[in-house]
């Protein structure tokens, strides 16, 4: 090899070596913690649930007041409405003109319980179409009621009412009475038909008035 080719390859190879990357390289470090704290949390205690409120005692039912009678007379329970004052001593009142108006409008209502009201068939339940005609009566005037058959008021009449005319309390067995008979053939025979009516049999001193255990 010629002497000088010789020199540059010296020369190159003691240059090369010098081009490396001499950077040395650093190491990982890992920094452990052993040092943790442990944080504790402390939860809040529930408040107490309040008492629930005593229930308040229900009041008391108050007691139904007795239904009012005429002032001063033991144990008439009649209620309170209009009643046509007493006549003068020893007279007695004529039958009330809007009495047959009452009767025929409760009648045209009533036909099913006209139909039912034969006692010897139904039973008590066949009072149902007087009991409401003398309710309606006495709407207008207290002295409306039923009829004692034969003074006696152990049997009330099933198709006549009564309106005591005279004066003194409407109590049962009070005497001195308008009869009217409100039903045309009550317990009919076979084929005939109860149909309403009104007949006035007149004034009696010695009919006597009754309340049926009702007023």
């Amino acid at each position: 090899m010629p002497r000088a080719r010789l020199i540059v390859v010296l020369v190159a190879a003691l240059i090369v070596p010098g081009c490396r990357d001499e950077t040395p390289t650093t190491p990982s470090v890992v920094v452990t913690n052993n040092n943790t704290n442990t944080i504790t949390v402390v939860p809040q205690p529930t408040p107490p649930t309040p008492p629930t409120p005593p229930t308040p005692p229900t009041p008391p039912t108050p007691p139904t007041p007795p239904t009012p009678g005429v002032p001063g007379v033991p144990g008439n329970t009649t209620p309170t409405g209009p009643r046509t004052p007493d006549p003068i001593a020893g007279g007695y009142l004529p039958l009330p003109l809007t009495a047959q108006a009452i009767v025929a409008q409760v009648a045209g209502l009533s036909a099913t319980l006209i139909a039912q009201s034969c006692q010897t068939v139904t039973g008590v339940s066949a009072y149902a179409y007087l009991d409401r005609v003398i309710d309606a009566l006495r709407a207008s005037d207290t002295r409306w009621g039923y009829v004692c058959k034969r003074g006696s008021c152990a049997e009330i009449s099933g198709d006549v009412i009564a309106y005591h005319a005279t004066a003194g309390p409407d109590v049962q067995g009070a005497t001195g009475t308008w009869e009217v008979d409100i039903l045309a053939n009550h317990c009919p025979d076979a084929g005939q038909t109860t149909t309403p009516q009104w007949a006035v049999l007149g004034f009696s001193a010695t009919g006597v008035w009754g309340t049926r255990g009702r007023f």
